[in-house]
């Protein structure tokens, strides 16, 4: 039941993401009749990780119109329970892991920003309003977990930095998770 569960999520996504180009397309090109409009939806999925204990599929989107927009959407099942693990499930109760994770993340994007690695907003500052500074994670953020059993964060593009920064994803240390 699980894969059923699993494959009509995707079919689903799949088919809102074609009627959501198709509208957009035709927004276009009524809009701008003149122009060549160059459009493009990729949507396919990668295998993360599959061994005894878990299968993770990493299910994208990209659409390109001039530049691009990059949605990820992780499937961790847990094989041997028959579930799909959420954050919730993952940090087992405990009450802080959103504002723990959080403060970590923006501890690395800080960091990463002061050594030169990293564009990420984390105060405003005239460029980057107060609405877009990263304040938090949700309880159920985008995450997977990786082949060495660790908890990654992920953000899709433009979500808390430029569009340069890409997706960024942030390798939560074993202290905080260790699957």
């Amino acid at each position: 039941g699980l894969e059923e569960l699993v494959n009509a999520e995707i079919r689903k996504d799949g088919e809102r993401m074609i009627r959501q180009f198709e509208n957009d397309r035709q927004w276009i090109l009524e809009e701008y009749p003149e122009e060549a409009a160059h459009l493009s939806l990729d949507f396919n999925y990668e295998v993360k990780l599959d061994n005894d204990e878990l299968l993770v599929l990493d299910t994208y989107m990209v659409e390109s119109v001039g530049s691009s927009m990059v949605i990820h959407k992780y499937y961790n099942v847990d094989k041997v329970n028959g579930r799909l693990l959420t954050l919730p499930i993952l940090m087992d109760g405990r009450a802080d892991y959103v504002a723990e994770l959080s403060q970590w993340i923006r501890g690395e994007m800080e960091r990463l920003n002061e050594s030169g690695e990293g564009i990420y907003w984390v105060k405003a500052d005239g460029i980057v309003s107060a609405d877009d500074v990263f304040q938090t994670i949700s309880p159920n953020e985008t995450f997977f977990i990786n082949e060495d059993g660790l908890l990654v964060i992920c953000f899709d593009k433009y979500e808390v930095g430029p569009g340069a920064m890409g997706s960024p994803e942030f390798v939560i240390p074993s202290e905080y998770f260790q699957w």
